[in-house]
Order: structure tokens, then sequence, then C-alpha cells
């Protein structure tokens, strides 16, 4: 953080696109830090990662199933996560919080269907996707990938939804982020 302040611009951190979760979380860090970075897009995270673990790419935010191999391997730091908590996958490594920055966020993966889908197809669609979130296999593979999972209802999701907007929405506007 103080190399990012002292050298505004100097950072680089990769996204995968304009008002995507890593872009909006790097203008929220450079807001919250006082550090002032530069924003590179990549298509995919594999992408990004490839770019940090040979050093060319400063700072990615990656969903933790494509971080945790090349953690566990040694071949990138973990500086953060940005949950409440710290992950069960990596104990060791501290929130953004715990590390001084007031930031929680998280993204999140959601089966959505089209707005026009009628109700009887969206409830039965969700009571066949509940009991496979809540198993302990899949669980348990989420959880070893440094996930955290749970599941909802669809109002539960349209509320998480709506909750992602009203955060990203403010930055979006300021930061000009508009597509």
């Amino acid at each position: 953080m103080q190399y990012g302040k002292a050298n505004p611009g100097k950072l680089n951190y990769g996204h995968l696109g304009t008002g995507s979760s890593q872009n909006l979380l790097a203008k929220r860090l450079e807001k919250v830090t006082g550090m002032s970075m530069t924003g590179i897009p990549y298509k995919g995270a594999a992408d990004a990662l490839h770019e940090v673990v040979s050093g060319r790419l400063d700072l990615f935010v990656g969903p933790p199933f494509a971080v945790m191999p090349l953690y566990e391997g040694k071949q990138l730091k973990v500086l953060a996560v940005t949950g409440k908590e710290r992950l069960a996958s990596a104990p060791n490594v501290p929130t953004l919080t715990e590390s001084g920055i007031p930031i929680v966020t998280f993204a999140w993966l959601g089966i959505c269907a089209g707005a026009g889908t009628p109700q009887p197809i969206i409830n039965l669609l969700n009571s066949k996707v509940t009991p496979i979130l809540k198993s302990d296999e899949y669980r348990a593979l989420l959880a070893a990938s440094g996930s955290i999972p749970m599941s909802s209802t669809p109002q539960e999701m349209q509320d998480v939804i709506d909750d992602t907007v009203k955060q990203a929405a403010p930055l979006v506007d300021e930061f000009d982020l508009h597509l």
C-alpha cells in the first residue's frame, strides 16, 4: 500500500473488463487507501493469474477455485481475502479488514432464468438445485477450492443481486465505468 501511494499509477491490476468485480474492487481500494493504480483488462482469470505468476502483473483479485492451486503450489502470494472471515482453506491469509482496509465484498455465482420465466418453473429449478448445493460432497468440493458454499431461495438470490447493484452503482458513476 505504501508503494502504491508513493508511486501513483506504477502498480497495475488485472480486471475482466470495465465495471467487473475486479475493476470495482480496485477502484474501492484506490479510494479507501489513497493509492492510484493502472488497470489492465484480461479475457479471463487464467490469463491474469498467469501474468501475476510471471511477475508482469502486480495484483489480481481472482476466484478462489482459480487462485488456491497457485497459492498452495507457492506460485503466488495471497495478500488478503475480501470476505468477512478468513477462508478455511487459507487460514493464515487475513481479510482486507484485518489488514487495515475496511472493505468487505464477495463475488457470487447464481443460477438465473429469464425475467419472464413462470414462477412454477423457478420453484422447480430451485427444488432440484438446492439439494445438490446442500450435499456434503458439493460443500466439501467448494470448501476445498476456497469457496464458501451456500444456497438460497430465489428471493434471497434476488436480494443479493439487488444489494450488489446498490453497492456497485455509486462506484460505476463516480469512476465513470459505464459501458
